[in-house]
């Protein structure tokens, strides 16, 4: 029995560590041990249409798919898309499946799309009479990229009429895998038209696309559907959230910390991985208690960090052959994961830590002892007053005060 596990000293049938991103996840075929946070519910009862912040890693795009796989015909959703190409995409396929569910496809496409958009080619097939049609030019007049798209239709065909029946227009927007001005036309008007359908209100939960600076304005306009047939969330990042602010629609949009899972939950989530890989019996445990405890710290609430620390651990370990649990030195050795965020990702989580303990107004010298003791993060006095600077001037930490020894900020009435 032990010659057949992946590490047979822990009883480990495969490495519990190795899934720390929500598409390889969502992927798997046997359910992943995630743990519930607060956030699930929240998106669930918010109503008017929002935006969630938090950093990368920290479970966005994972409550986003919990709150996902609730039954609803009314709930569309877009998760992890890392470009415009495939938010749309994920977007346009579910819109479809709802319309022809509905029976009111046919209906859409000849409401929304003009045949005089698209033009037919012919090719002579070698040793027959007739010319069969085989593929579709795009002409659509308000391509922002300028471009003529030629694409194949599914199988070829005796007429016009037959190449521009909506079945095969919608298999050509389908298989059309860059960014396409039309189908960004085609989703906006499938959601502006969802409220002849039935006389409700539609959710949206979305991650905004990684490459969102490419198509802000095409974004703009689809969440502003999104608002008019329902409501919208949307997970951002920090940055992602600093560029979309710039547009006063935007602007007004309500704008919610990411609630992150607590120490507790990073450290059962670390425990109830290794169960879900490990064989039936008694096994030491992979991190001494130390050892397990700084390694939570270290990940500063990150679940994603967390994952990435315990499989740099754990691949040394095996490699080494190591029997016994690794302890805090083996760690700080083998670990290479500092976490992937920025001074002011960890300037923000400090200061939702202050507000958290209701500290008021903190000297920049101890915010530098701070940073140093919960985040593992060295930084200078003069750097954290200049980003702390910056952040109030954004508007992110709303009031400071200084006086000759010292700079400090005040932390009360931060967005929760």
């Amino acid at each position: 029995m032990t010659e057949k596990l992946w590490y047979p000293e822990f009883g480990l049938k495969d490495d519990p560590f190795q899934y720390n991103d929500f598409n390889n996840e969502y992927g798997f075929e046997i359910e992943i041990p995630r743990i519930k946070t607060q956030e699930v519910d929240r998106i669930k009862i918010l109503k008017a249409t929002a935006f969630i912040v938090g950093d990368r890693g920290v479970g966005k795009s994972t409550v986003l798919g919990m709150a996902a796989e609730e039954d609803s015909n009314h709930l569309f959703y877009s998760i992890a898309s890392p470009s415009l190409t495939s938010f749309y995409n994920d977007l346009f396929r579910k819109l479809l499946r709802f319309y022809r569910r509905k029976g009111e496809l046919k209906a859409i496409f000849e409401r929304a799309l003009d045949k005089h958009w698209f033009e037919v080619q012919t090719r002579h097939s070698v040793g027959r009479a007739r010319t069969e049609l085989d593929r579709i030019d795009c002409h659509y007049p308000y391509c922002t990229l300028r471009r003529r798209c030629r694409i194949p239709l599914k199988e070829a065909v005796d007429n016009i009429e037959q190449a521009l029946d909506y079945e095969h227009l919608e298999w050509v927007l389908l298989n059309i895998e860059k960014y396409c001005p039309l189908k960004v036309h085609l989703v906006q008007k499938l959601i502006e038209n969802l409220v002849d359908v039935e006389d409700v209100r539609y959710r949206f939960l979305l991650d905004a696309p990684d490459d969102l600076y490419k198509g802000i304005n095409d974004f703009k306009d689809t969440v502003r559907k999104m608002q008019e047939a329902g409501n919208a969330i949307i997970m951002a990042t920090r940055e992602q959230n600093d560029k979309l602010k710039k547009s006063d629609y935007f602007n007004r949009l309500n704008t919610f910390e990411f609630i992150q899972m607590t120490n507790e939950e990073i450290e059962k989530l670390h425990h109830k991985r290794i169960k879900w890989v490990q064989a039936g019996g008694s096994y030491p445990l992979l991190l001494t208690e130390e050892a397990l405890d700084y390694v939570v710290k270290k990940s500063i609430r990150n679940p994603r960090i967390m994952l990435k620390i315990c499989e740099e651990v754990l691949v040394s370990m095996r490699r080494q052959k190591r029997v016994s649990p690794a302890d805090v030195a083996f760690v700080e050795q083998k670990s290479r994961t500092a976490g992937a965020l920025s001074i002011a990702d960890y300037i923000m989580m400090l200061v939702k830590r202050y507000k958290e303990q209701k500290k008021r107004w903190v000297p920049v010298e101890q915010s530098v002892i701070d940073m140093a003791e919960q985040f593992n993060v060295k930084v200078s006095e003069v750097l954290l007053g200049r980003k702390l600077r910056y952040l109030h001037r954004q508007g992110i930490i709303p009031d400071q005060r200084y006086n000759p020894k010292s700079e400090y900020l005040y932390y009360i009435g931060i967005l929760d």
